[in-house]
Order: structure tokens, then C-alpha cells, then sequence
């Protein structure tokens, strides 16, 4: 969900935990599971025809990294349950990425033949048994080993929604035949969650893990651990296309987790190998680019990238590209796009490595799709495009960045790290490139946090928690020092000439009773009670404690939470507007970016947002739905829309969805579909604007390809998405329909995310004559039966539909 690093991260893995659970069932037919709960065999004896057996345990959260992240969360069934984990917690992926763990096993020496010997290892994974099974596939140096479904130990009721935590299992996960030597094990899984709390390998081959009987006795150092500096992939999933270059993201990991520039005497290069038909066009690293010299690193070892080799593999032609790195830690983009001699729809593996010094990391495969892709026209009100993403990174290398949106549609991007006024060149060239082909930049603000942050020496710039110690939340009632920062930093993104700004802002995410208590937030409320109401003060933390008895009490400090938060947006609005007067410009973009609850009630006590006030002082909000669910979960969208603007009393809804995420994982390709939909609810439903973090994640090629393909389907249907009223005198057998009218015409929307698809759904109108029925992707004509249509969700799980009538 939110897109910082930790620790606010980890509060929303937890969340992301909670809301994908189920009930011990076992796996389907033809896999093989074993579960700790019904295990019923005790420990094998070792197999005397192997001579010295060996053990191996390692917890999966020292490999962390990437799209895995350590959390230590239980379930509130498991919460007093000290043997829940193993170790200290468990390596954790919202959605589908790759577990790796490189390591070296001794070389050893037959005596009789004083040839290497080979050992059979089996591989056990304790696993979390998710309601929405994931399929795992285990790799060995690349090589599957082991495929299996993974059991369900949640529980859930009979439509499989999650009622219960589950617990971790033993699973076996396949053998391999090795010598000494390096290896990589990797752990692949293909829809939703997936945790993992240990693995264990044993060269016995009847032993069958139970609990952690193995852990204490297993060897230590017959398996070395490979830690160097390393180059992954951030997603597992890339695309390239023939009409423009797209990024292919890589994230870099230093050997001791911290990140540094790379000094003088120092040889840091990334590598790359591809087939000749897919061209790197420009690369940046996150701190410095070919066209961008970092200020923080030496001047003679700034970023540079060349082509140094072709040769031929397999009988194709291809190309290794050499990356000379200035800053050792997080993202490298490289830009690349394919020719005709690849043909849409081919998959290819290419090799990235990092080479440190004397190290050299072992090659990691690059999996890359070369897609087509259509071409659109952009909405001319309606708003759709990235957020976030190094704004340098993309102003100064992404030479194609223009291409891809034209080509596509997109007509918005909110960059962070936006250059003003310490890039002017670069960012008056940028924003002249965007106004020509009417694309909206805005600013990106994330109010005190890093350099808009309150003091160190401010008395009342961080918010008191109910233990009377500071937190990473700044004040309720900010002092002036912290608000002139703000509205300083605004005022300079508008000088910039861009479209508006967006406030990323979670400094309240989730914090409910826990803020705010410092003494001068305590008195602002004492007086905000004697302007608002007759009630007689008590301290917070008193009504805090009492809420169910001092309802009244409680409810004003909520309120008066909200009316704190409402009246910074109206500083930062003067401010803004101040600026955007002496432009002569119209339309500015007002936006807040923030987090959600179920409902605007939960919203306002959990993060203190009242969505309503919030509404009169911001052009729009964007409140941040991200499913990890895949297809199954696209129906928030729209709901949430729908719920948030009813509220607000206006359509002012513009939700900021999840295409690909390094810190959460990304989107399967079996559920890449969901990115379309999703556009679709939000659209449906009448939201002013769609946007999706993170920027690389958006425009890699793969996700790219559906969000055009979503503009492509409404970009005709513009006038009737922004002025149509909802009609609702219809009957369907359709699981969701949702239908706009404007005149003679309906725009309808029908899917089925969750159920089982049936051959034929209905559609009628029993008070229209219904003349025609088109299908808006395809332009088809629809046959018309009984005053309706009939309809199929196989194998697009929602469908758009332009359906003519007789005059009203």
C-alpha cells in the first residue's frame, strides 16, 4: 500500500496479512503437501546407505530484499503462540516475486576415484497456508525442482472469505543432485501472498520435518552463504515494444545493506546481455544519468553505459551492455525497445549480473515479453498517467518518455523528487515537451516528512503519542517554522509551471487513539470545544479511555482531529493559489493522496481524513486501492469510488491504483487483466482521473499495455463517462453491472471477478426499446434478444457495452 520504506511499510504488510486469509483444507488432487497439523509420522530414521548425512536450516528472513520483506506479524489467533515462527518472523511477498538464496556447498572428494562428489539434497519449505493458495515453483540454479499448490490452513466461510488466521506447514519441495560448488534456490509463487518462514535441506531422504527438531543440530557451515553486492531484476515480469522505449527496472544490493557511492579506486559495473532485436536506448541510475552529473558522487566515476560485446547464442545475435555505476544501492533503469525481428507475444531470457571490485555475482535471468501495443488517443478532461518514480531519472534519460505517452493515452504524471528550481534547464525543457502534447505535470509534496520535516529543536513539531513519547507523525497543530516549509515548497513547484500538485501524505496512517497529546494540541482542543460546542473539557487521553461512555466527548475529539487536518489543507490551498494567480493559468490540480477505510467513518477515526471537508478545499482526492488479490479484488475499486463520493457529495474521486510496486511485488501475468478492469470501475463510476504508482512499474511495458488499451476502449466514450447519470431500471442474472445514460444512449459495464464464469449472462430493459447493442472493445454488433442482450465473461471477466435506444 503505501510506497515508503520501512517502518511504515510494515504496518500495511500486516494489514495486507490480515485481509488474505482461509481454513486447513487439503491441496488439490496431484499435488503433494504435507501439513504440520495433520502430520502423523514421526521422524525417520537416518537412511544408513547414505553416509554422513547432512542438514541444513536457514530462516528466510536473513534473505530478505526486494520484493520480500521481514515481518514478524501472527495472527490474533497465534498472537500468544511463541512457536509460530522459528525464528524471528518470516520473509513476506504481497504479490508475486522470487525468493532467492545463493549459497556454496563444500567440495568434497570421493576417496575412491578422488572424483567431486555428487549428494541428492531434498529441499522442505515451511510455508503459510493462504486462503488464495498460491502455485509455488521451486528453481535450482534455474532449473525447476519442485511445483505444488500450497494448502490452505486459514479459515474461511463457504464463499472462501477469511474468518480465521492460519499457521505455517512443512512442505516438500523437490531434490536436486549437486557437487560443491555455488548454487541459487529460488522460491517463485504466481497469484497473491505468499510468506515463508524457513528452509531445510537434508541429504535424507525419508526424514520428514514436523516442528524444528532439525534446527539446533543442523550443520553450519557445509553450506556458505554467497554475500556479495548484487543486481536483480525489480520485477520478474518485463516488456519491451517496437513504438518507443520502455524501462526495465533493477534493483541493486550492496553486501551489507546500506547504500553508498562508489569511491575512486573502486570498480562497480552492472552487466546486461539481451538479444540483438531488443536495443538499450538510455539508462540512469537513481542518483546520477549520462545527461545528469551527480553532485554527491565523484565527478570520474559518474554513471555511464556502453555497448561491449556482440556474439551469438543459440544461433541469434546478441548484444552485453556494460553499466559503470556511481552509487552502489537502490534502482538502475535501463531503456530499451525491440525491433521487428521480434514478433509480439515472444518470451525471452536475458542475464543481468554486477561485477564489485574482485566479486563477481553469479547471472540472474531478465525475463522480458515483447508486446504490442495499441495505439490511442488521450481523454481530453479525463485524467490518466503514473505517480511517483525519481523525477530526474525519467526529465533527463528517458529520452522515449513523450513517445509512450502519446502513444498510449496518458495525459498525467506526478513525478516524485520533481526538479524546479535546482534543475531549471532540464525542467523548463520538460514541461515544455509535456504542454505540447497536453500532458499535466504536477508536483509532488509529502508534508513533513524529510526536508519539509519539523526541527529537531521544534518543542511542538512531533506529534505525542498516548505514552507521552514522539513519533514519526508530526503535530496536529504544526508551528509556524514547519508550515512556511510547506508552503514555500509549494509555491516553488508552482513557479515551475506545473499543472498543480499532489500531496502524498500518510503521516497518519492508521494511528486512531495514539495521537495526538502534546500539551499545545491538548489546549488548541480546549479551545476548539469552547468555539464549537458546550461540552466541558477533559483531557484527551481521559476520553480516550472512557470513549464508550464519553461518546460525546470522543466524537468532538475526532472532529476536531479532522478540522486540524482540513484547516493545514487550507494554509497550503491559500498558498497555492497565492502562486497559481500570478500564472494567468486555469483548471489547477488540488489533489490529496491519501490512505482508506472501509468506510468515510473509519476513515475520519483511523487517519483523522474527513473525505467531505477535505472535498471543498482540493480539486480532487486520491485515496491509494491497492488489491494484491489480482482479478478478484477489482470490484474495491469501484465501490470505493462510489462510497467516497456519495459522501463528498460530488465526483471527486480519482483513486491512485497499484500496477507493479518493487516494494510489494507485482501484478501475475494471469492477472494483469485486473489493471483494465480496474480502470474500468473507477471510470464506471464516474471518478475525474485514474492514476497508478510506482513509475517504473507503470510504463514497463507489460502493465503499460493494458492501461492504453482501457483508454482505447472509453477515450470514445469521454462525454458520456463525465456527464451520464446511473441507470438502474435493468434485470440481470450479471454478478456487477454498473450502466450511465445520456439520452439514447447507455454505457454499460458487466463482470464477474470472483464467481465462476456460466456461458451465457443476461442483460434487460424493460422500459427502453433497445435498437442496438455494440461490444465498445471490439466494435462488434451485439444481437438483441427480448429487449436486451446476451452476453459471455469468458474469457474477459468484464466487458463494456454501447447500447442504443429509442428516444426517451
Amino acid at each position: 500500500m503505501p510506497r515508503r520504506i520501512m517502518p511504515l511499510a510494515l504496518s500495511l504488510f500486516c494489514i495486507c496479512l490480515c485481509s488474505s486469509c482461509g481454513n486447513t483444507e487439503q491441496s488439490e488432487p496431484g499435488k503433494k503437501n504435507t501439513s504440520e497439523q495433520n502430520a502423523t509420522s514421526a521422524k525417520a530414521e537416518p537412511n544408513k546407505n547414505w553416509p554422513e548425512m547432512i542438514t541444513v536450516w536457514r530462516e528466510a528472513e536473513e534473505f530478505g530484499g526486494g520484493n520480500w520483506a521481514n515481518i514478524a506479524w501472527k495472527p490474533k489467533e497465534s498472537a500468544e503462540d511463541s512457536a509460530f515462527f522459528s525464528g524471528t518472523g518470516g520473509a513476506y511477498s504481497a504479490l508475486p516475486a522470487r525468493w532467492k538464496w545463493q549459497f556454496r556447498i563444500t567440495d568434497e572428494v570421493r576417496q575412491d576415484n578422488l572424483m567431486p562428489r555428487r549428494r541428492h539434497y531434498w529441499v522442505w519449505l515451511r510455508v503459510y497456508g493462504y486462503r488464495h493458495q498460491p502455485g509455488c515453483t521451486v528453481f535450482l540454479d534455474q532449473r525447476q525442482i519442485a511445483n505444488f499448490t500450497v494448502n490452505k490452513t486459514e479459515q474461511t466461510d463457504k464463499k472462501g472469505e477469511y474468518v480465521g488466521g492460519g499457521g505455517f506447514y512443512w512442505q516438500q519441495a523437490g531434490r536436486f543432485f549437486e557437487t560443491g560448488g555455488g548454487h541459487m534456490l529460488e522460491i517463485a509463487h504466481d497469484k497473491g501472498a505468499m510468506w515463508l518462514d524457513a528452509v531445510l535441506i537434508t541429504t535424507d531422504r525419508d526424514f520428514t520435518p514436523e516442528k524444528f527438531e532439525s534446527r539446533d543440530g543442523a550443520s553450519r557451515d557445509f553450506f556458505t552463504d554467497i554475500r556479495a553486492h548484487q543486481i536483480n531484476p525489480l520485477y520478474h515480469h518485463n516488456g519491451v515494444c517496437r513504438d518507443f522505449p520502455t524501462p526495465i527496472a533493477f534493483s541493486l544490493y550492496p553486501l551489507d545493506g546500506k547504500a553508498f557511492p562508489v569511491q575512486p579506486e573502486d570498480s562497480a559495473k552492472a552487466y546486461l546481455e539481451l538479444p540483438a532485436g531488443i536495443r538499450v536506448t538510455s539508462a540512469t541510475s537513481h542518483f546520477a544519468g549520462v545527461n545528469r552529473k551527480s553532485t554527491r558522487i565523484q565527478p570520474d566515476k559518474d554513471f555511464y553505459w556502453k555497448q561491449t560485446a556482440s556474439f551469438r547464442n543459440g544461433g541469434e545475435r546478441w548484444s552485453r551492455y556494460e553499466f559503470t555505476l556511481a552509487y552502489m544501492g537502490l534502482t538502475l533503469a535501463v531503456f530499451a525497445q525491440s525491433d521487428r525481428s521480434l514478433k509480439p507475444g515472444r518470451n525471452v531470457q536475458g542475464k543481468c549480473w554486477l561485477e564489485f571490485n574482485d566479486t563477481k555475482q553469479a547471472p540472474q535471468a531478465v525475463s522480458i515479453d515483447i508486446v504490442n501495443m495499441p495505439k490511442t488517443k488521450a481523454f481530453r478532461k479525463l485524467l490518466i498517467g503514473p505517480c511517483g518514480g525519481n523525477g530526474m531519472m525519467y526529465t533527463t534519460e528517458y529520452q522515449g518518455i513523450w513517445q509512450a505517452f502519446a502513444q498510449t493515452g496518458m495525459n498525467f504524471y506526478n513525478p516524485w523528487h520533481f526538479p524546479t528550481e535546482s534543475a531549471e534547464e532540464e525542467c523548463g525543457k520538460f514541461m515544455r515537451e509535456a504542454a505540447t502534447l497536453g500532458v499535466k505535470v504536477v508536483g509532488e509534496i509529502s508534508p513533513f516528512v524529510g526536508m519539509w520535516a519539523p526541527s529537531a529543536k521544534s518543542e511542538s513539531g512531533f506529534a505525542v503519542d498516548s505514552q507521552g513519547g514522539k513519533t514519526h507523525a508530526v503535530s496536529l497543530v504544526p508551528d509556524g517554522e514547519n508550515m512556511l516549509r510547506n508552503t514555500e515548497s509549494i509555491r516553488e513547484r508552482v513557479r515551475a509551471g506545473t499543472s498543480g500538485i499532489v500531496f502524498d501524505d500518510e503521516g497518519y496512517n492508521q494511528q486512531g487513539d495514539r495521537l495526538d497529546y502534546s500539551p499545545h494540541v491538548k489546549q488548541a482542543f480546549r479551545e476548539w470545544l469552547g468555539m464549537h460546542t458546550k461540552l466541558v473539557y477533559q483531557d484527551p487521553l481521559e476520553i480516550v479511555k472512557n470513549k464508550a461512555t464519553e461518546k460525546a466527548l470522543y466524537d468532538a475529539w475526532v472532529e476536531f482531529k479532522c478540522d486540524c487536518l482540513v484547516q493545514r489543507y487550507k494554509t497550503f490551498r491559500q498558498a497555492f493559489d497565492e502562486e497559481w494567480a500570478t500564472k494567468g493559468q486555469t483548471d489547477p490540480l488540488f489533489i490529496a493522496q491519501i490512505l482508506i477505510n472501509k468506510t468515510p467513518e473509519e476513515s475520519r477515526t483511523n487517519t483523522y481524513w474527513d473525505y467531505r471537508k477535505l472535498a471543498g478545499v482540493c480539486t480532487q482526492i486520491s485515496p491509494m486501492i491497492y488489491t494484491y488479490q489480482g482479478i478478484r479484488d477489482s470490484a474495491k475499486v469501484g465501490d470505493v469510488v462510489k462510497i467516497y463520493a456519495d459522501y463528498c457529495g460530488r465526483n471527486a474521486i480519482a483513486p491512485t491504483l497499484l500496477a507493479g510496486h518493487g516494494g510489494f511485488g507485482e501484478v501475475a501475468p494471469t492477472d494483469k487483466a485486473m489493471i483494465r478492469y480496474q480502470i474500468y470501475e473507477a471510470l464506471i463510476h464516474q471518478a475525474p482521473g485514474v492514476y497508478f504508482w510506482v513509475a517504473d512499474g507503470v510504463l514497463n511495458a507489460v502493465n503499460l499495455r493494458e492501461i492504453a488499451e482501457a483508454v482505447r476502449v472509453l477515450q470514445p466514450h469521454e462525454d458520456l463517462l463525465l456527464t451520464g447519470k446511473p441507470y438502474d431500471k435493468f434485470t440481470t442474472d450479471c454478478d456487477r453491472v454498473r450502466i450511465l445514460q445520456s439520452g439514447a444512449e447507455l454505457l454499460v459495464y458487466a463482470a464477474d471477478y470472483r464467481g465462476e464464469t456460466t456461458p451465457a449472462r443476461k442483460i434487460g430493459f424493460p422500459e427502453l426499446k433497445v435498437n442496438s447493442v455494440r461490444d465498445a472493445a471490439t466494435g462488434k454488433a451485439v444481437v438483441v434478444v427480448a429487449n436486451g442482450f446476451t452476453f459471455d465473461l469468458v474469457p474477459d471477466r468484464g466487458r463494456l457495452f454501447v447500447v442504443k435506444t429509442a428516444a426517451p
